[in-house]
């Protein structure tokens, strides 16, 4: 029995998603809009509880062949 190898051709692949991050912070002010320029005076690295979602499915942006 014969088997002729098959040749593949080898791609980069890039794909993108979109992720949309939820953050939490508690803290303490005068006012609700003394605590809301408060809260975004702080990076977002200071926050509570970082959670990560999916907005939508997975995409492929570009495709190319690449040359060995």
């Amino acid at each position: 029995m014969d088997l002729e190898r098959e040749e593949h051709m080898k791609y980069k692949i890039t794909a993108g998603q979109t992720i949309y991050a939820t953050y939490e912070i508690e803290l303490e002010a005068d006012s609700f809009e003394a605590a809301h320029k408060k809260a975004m005076s702080i990076p977002p690295s200071e926050w509570d509880n970082e959670r990560f979602e999916n907005g939508d499915s997975l995409e492929i942006d570009h495709m190319k062949e690449v040359k060995e």
